[in-house]
């Protein structure tokens, strides 16, 4: 390697650090178990075709995807999409791990996110408090972030293959009694 192509390789670890850092202490995983959520922004972009959207992502998954029937006043959805895992990179998907993030937001900054998981892996959380969720037993928490994060009240649930998961935030904006609402149309 000549010196002109070490110094240009020097010139780009500094930048290949700050992004490494910047994924690491996101806080917020798509496709992960945490119940964490990003600082929402405070001017959401409602998606224009909802229902080709989700035609699309009905397509992705081998469950029926549920949307809710009952959202706070002002809430549209804003982004959906789907996390398919797999063994290894570049094999075969396991679609039998496939999920579903319905991402619903207002002008004010509030988020509510379903995730529709097609694995049954509803496990009650130790500081949960368990709540009916139609004729299902669900769990409810609620979470205190990191200082770049807002805090969360979640709710989970298994309705016979699937797992669902309604998180909202800030709790100012989403309490509890509007999350169950929302979980228990779904």
């Amino acid at each position: 390697m000549n010196e002109r192509q070490d110094r240009h390789r020097g010139s780009f670890v500094p930048l290949l650090v700050v992004l490494m850092l910047t994924l690491i202490t996101s806080g917020c995983r798509m496709n992960g178990r945490e119940n964490t959520m990003p600082t929402p922004s405070p001017t959401p972009t409602p998606i224009a075709d909802q229902a080709e959207v989700l035609r699309r992502v009905q397509g992705e998954v081998p469950f029926p995807v549920k949307e809710p029937a009952y959202l706070p006043p002002g809430y549209t959805l804003a982004d959906a999409g789907t996390t398919i895992p797999t063994s290894s990179p570049g094999l075969t998907p396991i679609i039998e791990e496939a999920e579903v993030h319905l991402k619903y937001t207002n002008h004010r900054g509030g988020m509510i996110v379903i995730t529709e998981t097609a694995l049954a892996l509803t496990v009650q959380q130790h500081d949960a408090t368990p709540v009916p969720i139609n004729s299902n037993n669900g769990w409810l928490e609620m979470s205190e972030m990191a200082p770049d994060t807002q805090a969360t009240v979640t709710v989970t649930w298994s309705e016979g293959s699937v797992t669902y998961r309604v998180s909202g935030s800030p709790p100012e904006q989403v309490n509890s009694d509007e999350l169950l609402k929302v979980a228990r149309s779904i």
